[in-house]
Formats: C-alpha cells, sequence, structure tokens
C-alpha cells in the first residue's frame, strides 16, 4: 500500500463517500451501519473474544483474524443505537475483507478524514475512530507476527 491509496475495497469505498453529496452522506452512513454483518458466536464471548475501543463513546469491540487463505477478516460488534460508529466498522470490515494484514498494520490515522467522514461526525467521533484504526493495526500487526513465527 501506497501513502495516497487504501488497501483492499478501502479505495473504492473512499471514492464513494466522498464523491457522495454532502446532504446524502449521511444516508449512505446509514445504509453502511446497516451491512455490519453479525459477529460469529465464537467470538461472541467478550472479553476474551474481542477487544474493547474503550476511547469510543458508545460500545465497540474488534476482533482481527486470518481466514484460511491468510487474508483479513476483521469482526465488530457495535449497537444499532450508534450508527454513525457502527458505519465506520462496517466500512472497515468490508474494505478490508482478504486484505493482507500488513494493508491493514499501515492504517493511517486519518482513515475517517479520507473516507470523507470529517465533515459529517463531530470531533469526538473521529477521535474514537482514530482508535479503533490504531487497535486494528496493533491486532493486525500482532498477526503478522504470529505467522512469521509459524512460517
Amino acid at each position: 500500500m501506497n501513502a495516497s491509496t487504501l488497501p483492499g475495497s478501502l479505495e473504492d469505498i473512499a471514492t464513494e463517500l466522498r464523491d457522495a453529496p454532502h446532504d446524502l452522506l449521511l444516508e449512505v452512513l446509514l445504509e453502511y451501519a446497516d451491512r455490519l454483518p453479525r459477529v460469529p458466536e465464537r467470538l461472541a464471548d467478550r472479553p476474551e473474544g474481542m477487544e474493547q475501543v474503550t476511547e469510543c463513546q458508545t460500545p465497540f469491540f474488534l476482533a482481527a483474524e486470518l481466514d484460511e487463505d491468510g487474508g483479513l477478516r476483521v469482526h465488530i460488534d457495535c449497537p444499532p443505537e450508534s450508527p454513525t460508529i457502527r458505519a465506520f466498522g462496517a466500512i472497515v470490515v468490508e474494505g478490508l475483507a482478504g486484505a493482507a494484514p500488513e494493508d491493514a498494520a499501515a492504517l493511517p490515522d486519518d482513515l475517517a478524514e479520507r473516507l470523507g467522514l470529517g465533515s459529517a461526525i463531530t470531533g469526538m467521533r473521529l477521535n474514537g475512530m482514530v482508535a479503533v484504526v490504531r487497535r486494528l493495526r496493533r491486532q493486525a500487526q500482532a498477526l503478522q507476527e504470529a505467522e512469521a513465527t509459524s512460517s
């Protein structure tokens, strides 16, 4: 991943969001929020299964793992009552599906800004999104290290 592009489908999603008329951006985000997949039953037993992002105002939990092909799979749990951070989670899940762990480990802190969300949400929500990115990066780095030691 170079400095100007995002990994996986995130770049396509970023283009879609940046190109959306400002008055429709929240509607597009609500559509993403509705698409957030349910967390697999095996990860539902928190805190062991998923890591809480305590910097978020909303209860937000995430877990990154590798699929059978070595691509990234991100799981996020966030209540429907928090559609903007839930939408961000859905974007991350969809945009990084199957991506290389090193791509997720290189996500920029300003991912939400690159997605065009800076003008649509509050600074507190942006801070929570930065914390989500940092936790995801750390988990992706741990997956890389685990793969390196098992090879």
